[in-house]
């Protein structure tokens, strides 16, 4: 009842804390996911649901869902802006299938960066479509946590996914001094 992250964006600015809150209760559900071998595969703030009192979000859409275990052919997922390159509709064949030798949460890891990196700026990382988060927009670059928050979404926007956070608990223990600023 309470929309989506990427309207509440639109609707007014969300306050860090409260950016940071939502991004918790993200990390404990996608955290559970990958513990029962699921991969989201679609993280992205339209998929991500408030409830009404806009106090708990709820990961939603899991259509594209696969057990990391699955052998079956991948098919393409996401948008161009949050689905990471391994997973992206620019790097699918023709018959709409990617050649991924492993699907990992770091996949989710990569859509959930550019997802903060939404929630946190209230601005879509457009010109980061497929790529690596090297820089934050003009408005929040004087924060003082503006560069380490640039570094850990770097870090978790990698190309190659083992260069990435490999759980959602390192994405989240790596986010520690943006939180404690």
């Amino acid at each position: 009842e309470g929309g989506d992250l990427q309207k509440a964006c639109r609707e007014k600015r969300i306050a860090p804390k409260t950016a940071l809150e939502y991004i918790e209760q993200v990390c404990a559900g996608l955290r559970h996911a990958h513990r029962n071998g699921v991969i989201h595969r679609d993280i992205k703030p339209q998929n991500l649901l408030l409830t009404q009192d806009r106090q708990t979000v709820k990961i939603a859409d899991f259509g594209v869902a696969r057990i990391h275990t699955s052998d079956a052919p991948i098919t393409r997922v996401g948008t161009n802006i949050y689905a990471a390159p391994e997973h992206s509709p620019l790097n699918a064949n023709g018959e709409n299938v990617m050649t991924v030798p492993l699907l990992t949460p770091a996949a989710d890891i990569y859509s959930l960066a550019k997802s903060v990196y939404t929630l946190i700026t209230c601005e879509t990382p457009r010109f980061f479509a497929n790529q690596q988060i090297t820089e934050l927009p003009l408005s929040c670059r004087d924060h003082e946590w503006a560069p380490e928050l640039k570094r850990v979404l770097a870090k978790a926007t990698n190309r190659e996914p083992e260069m990435r956070h490999q759980s959602v608990d390192e994405f989240w223990l790596d986010l520690e001094e943006v939180r404690r600023i």
